[in-house]
């Protein structure tokens, strides 16, 4: 995995490649961490089980801002490479709404074009990420409306403002500033502070054996708060997380699914 730093660090929060990728279950739950991802199998196909349909998609799979855990197929051997965007970016470089985008999974196989080819040429993970910094480089920077610009520069410093306050910052009125937030970031407020409290927790998880410890750093009222938000956005609980995490705190083994392709 690598961050970007300059021009095209605007654009990407992270780029992340699995060659050879074969996971220890049959299936891995992915957790949500409220940005927009993209992911190719370099190898073939992938499927996804999600929103409660089985179903199979091409080998670009645009993952829209998510608020509940999915479940991918992990059992063929693949050569998966992702980038994971800074918050407003997808919604910026498509030119759609990332309310539009929010909570599903698409089957993309055209997304990227000459970026998807430029990565199917390369032939090592150094050449690849040097086409992602080049090929976000060459971008303006992503344009955000006003409300929603202003309140990541302002919740980067401190999360605790009020989003009237940051209305008042951005010369907008709090309706605005919620709309400008759901049109960038796929949605309000309320649930970007809640998802990045998530985020954070999890990242800091496995170095807090205790989860009343972990709920206190975190930003939770107590540990049954912790356990709420654990369950409501992973689909499971904090104690069934803990057995299965194993290296990236948002990918865990889970149980056995009914894939598409396993029918008939």
């Amino acid at each position: 995995m690598a961050t970007l730093d300059g021009p095209a660090g605007r654009w990407v929060r992270l780029v992340w490649e699995w060659p050879g990728y074969r996971s220890p279950s049959a299936a891995e739950r992915i957790l949500p961490h409220g940005l927009v991802e993209v992911s190719w199998d370099l190898g073939g196909p992938m499927a996804f089980h999600a929103d409660g349909a089985p179903r199979q998609h091409a080998d670009a799979v645009l993952i829209g801002p998510q608020m509940s855990s999915y479940v991918v197929d992990t059992r063929p051997v693949r050569h998966l490479f992702g980038i994971l965007f800074e918050p407003g970016a997808a919604a910026s470089l498509l030119g759609v709404s990332a309310a539009e985008l929010a909570g599903r999974t698409e089957c993309w196989s055209d997304f990227g074009g000459e970026l998807r080819q430029r990565l199917g040429d390369a032939t090592d993970w150094s050449e690849r990420l040097a086409v992602v910094r080049d090929h976000f480089a060459r971008h303006d920077a992503p344009r955000l409306p006003k409300g929603a610009a202003t309140l990541l520069e302002v919740w980067r410093r401190d999360r605790s403002v009020s989003v009237s306050a940051v209305a008042s910052l951005a010369g907008v009125s709090a309706p605005t500033l919620v709309r400008h937030v759901r049109e960038a970031l796929g949605m309000a407020p309320a649930q970007l502070r809640r998802i990045a409290r998530f985020r954070r927790m999890l990242e800091r998880f496995a170095a807090r054996p205790g989860l009343a410890a972990l709920a206190h750093d975190s930003g939770y009222a107590d540990q049954a708060h912790l356990t709420r938000e654990f369950r409501s956005f992973a689909g499971i609980t904090p104690s069934r997380y803990r057995p299965l995490l194993e290296g990236h705190p948002f990918n865990v083994a889970t149980e056995s699914v009914h894939f598409v392709q396993d029918a008939g």
